[in-house]
Order: C-alpha cells, then sequence, then structure tokens
C-alpha cells in the first residue's frame, strides 16, 4: 500500500488540477493525462509483483496514448448516449438548471434508467485499463475484451459499480464539505482567503487518489480473476 500511494501522487496532482481547472482546456487535458498515468501506475504495480514505482509510471507512460485514445472512445460514446437524453427531458418538463432542480416522475424514471444504462457500459469497459497494461492490448482490443470478459459476471458487476458510485458520491459530499468547513477558516486565519480554493482542491485531490488505489486494485485483481 505504501507503494501505490506513492504512486497515486500522479493522481494525486491530476485529481487536483481537475478540480482547479475551469472546464475543458489545455490545463483539463494535462489534469486528465496525469490522473490516467496515476491508474495505469497502479494497475502496473498490482499485476506485476516486484514492479518498482519507476518501472509502473515508465510503463504507463508509453502505454498513456493507448489509454487516452480508449477513454475518448468513451467519452464520445457517453456524449451521443446523452443527447437524446438532454433533448427529452425539458420536454418532460425538466429542468436541471433551476435551483432547485425540477424534475417530474417521469424524467426522474428516465434519467435513472439512463444512469442504470451508463453503469452497466461503464462496467463491462472497466477492465480496458489492466488489459492495456497487462497484455498490451490496443485500444480496440482493450474495450472489446472487456466487453468479452465481463459478460459472466456483468449483473454482479453492474451491482457493484452502482453501490461503488453512490458510495464515492456520498463520500465526496461529506469531504467536500468537511474540506469546505476547514479550508476557508484556515486560510482566512492566515490573511490569506484566495488559497481556500485552492486547499479545498488539495484536499479533494487526495480523496479521489485513495479511491484511485482501490479502483485500480480492484480492475487489476478482477483481471487476473476473469482474464488470467
Amino acid at each position: 500500500m505504501p507503494v501505490a500511494l506513492a504512486t497515486s501522487g500522479v493522481a494525486v496532482m491530476g485529481n487536483v488540477l481537475t478540480a482547479t481547472a475551469e472546464g475543458p482546456g489545455p490545463f483539463f487535458v494535462v489534469a486528465l493525462a496525469l490522473n490516467l498515468l496515476g491508474q495505469l501506475a497502479l494497475n502496473a504495480l498490482a499485476l506485476g509483483r516486484g514492479r518498482s514505482v519507476a518501472e509502473a509510471l515508465t510503463m504507463g507512460i508509453t502505454r498513456l496514448p493507448k489509454a487516452l485514445g480508449a477513454l475518448l472512445i468513451i467519452g464520445s460514446a457517453a456524449v451521443l448516449a446523452l443527447v437524446p437524453l438532454a433533448l427529452v427531458l425539458p420536454l418532460l418538463g425538466a429542468d436541471l438548471l433551476a435551483n432547485p432542480p425540477v424534475l417530474p416522475p417521469v424524467a426522474m424514471l428516465l434519467l435513472i434508467a439512463m444512469t442504470m444504462v451508463i453503469a452497466w457500459a461503464g462496467a463491462r469497459i472497466s477492465l480496458f485499463a489492466p488489459l492495456i497494461m497487462g497484455r498490451n492490448a490496443g485500444l480496440v482490443e482493450a474495450l472489446r475484451s472487456s466487453v468479452h470478459a465481463t459478460a459472466p459476471v456483468s449483473a454482479k458487476l453492474l451491482a457493484f459499480t452502482v453501490l461503488a458510485g453512490v458510495g464515492y458520491v456520498l463520500m465526496s459530499n461529506l469531504v467536500t464539505i468537511g474540506a469546505t468547513q476547514l479550508a476557508i477558516p484556515l486560510a482566512t486565519a492566515f490573511g490569506l482567503p484566495g488559497i481556500a480554493k485552492g486547499l479545498l482542491a488539495a484536499v479533494l485531490g487526495l480523496w479521489g487518489a485513495v479511491f484511485s488505489v482501490y479502483a485500480s486494485v480492484f480492475q487489476a485483481k478482477l483481471y487476473q480473476a476473469l482474464v488470467g
């Protein structure tokens, strides 16, 4: 675990940069790449006993382009899936930008159904990173092999993904509330209220990295159990 946490320092940097990025742009892309590199390195450590942090990071760097390509495919598919939802929800009387959001029952059911579909798809392609690190698979091969390998346990994996997602959101909210209550008074006490956002991003980045450690180890162990 200490080695994994050391490697996840890259993911911490990525999470902090992501939290402070003002929307998509070069800064956000760098943050995303660092975050993904940390996850790839963690997979390399979990799959290779005795592998050093330097070796894991080197493997992650050399295979990062393929992982970014796979992530681009996943992101594009997610956007295409959400476009019809974004068009239909207003027709059902939903307004997610309102404060509080307006969500009629039918719109809520549709949103929950789409969330479950996305969770199911995410569970089926969850092995793309360990496949890239363990077999040096190409980006399309990694996605296709992940879908095939997870077929026998798709229902259990979906349930686990939903529970893990709910747990992550709840913990993130608790961390955000706690960090906000701590960061703002602390920054104000030192006469530096402008650094409150940076402190909050650092705490959220650390929490995200800890979650990444366990998620990456889980992916690696699942890969070993289903693919070998």
